[in-house]
């Protein structure tokens, strides 16, 4: 048996929680582990339970989305994919997450959340399968734990060539 894909879904919205969760764990190869309901609870959550992917909203109490993905992306936890309304509507506010270290982003459809979402989830399916087969995390916790150094000419090859 194939092992699911273990992840953390925080944003402030219960039914936005229950909705996200139900669609991730119908498609047979997600398992949610934990939901969080703002970016105090994300961090607590992320550290203990080490999912493989969270996704993450924008607009929370206590700490906003972009300030979480800040201190997640530092901790080296697992890739993280930003939903929210924000995203489609705020194209500043994607980039700042993609600059920040996001791995992708889903928009929210408008409308009602659960009829709505049902679009998405195929998106959302896709982008948190390819954050887990990219290896992201494995790349960076390699290179911060410094098994993985990066090469670099010595440079006095380059001074007797240019001599």
């Amino acid at each position: 048996m194939e092992k699911k894909i273990r992840v953390l879904i925080a944003d402030d919205s219960a039914l936005m929680r229950r909705t996200i969760r139900k669609l991730l764990e119908e498609t047979g190869h997600i398992d949610v582990v934990s939901t969080a309901r703002d970016g105090l609870d994300v961090l607590e959550k992320a550290e203990k339970l080490t999912p493989d992917v969270i996704t993450l909203d924008i607009n929370m109490p206590r700490m906003d989305g972009l300030t979480a993905l800040k201190k997640l992306i530092r901790k080296n936890i697992a890739p993280v994919i930003m939903i929210s309304s924000l995203t489609q509507a705020g194209a500043d506010t994607t980039i700042k997450a993609l600059e920040i270290g996001a791995f992708d982003c889903v928009g929210k459809p408008e409308g009602t959340v659960t009829s709505n979402m049902t679009s998405v989830a195929k998106e959302l399916e896709r982008k948190i399968s390819s954050a887990v087969s990219s290896g992201i995390m494995r790349r960076l916790k390699r290179e911060s734990s410094g098994h993985f150094k990066k090469t670099r000419p010595e440079p006095s090859r380059f001074r007797k060539k240019l001599l």
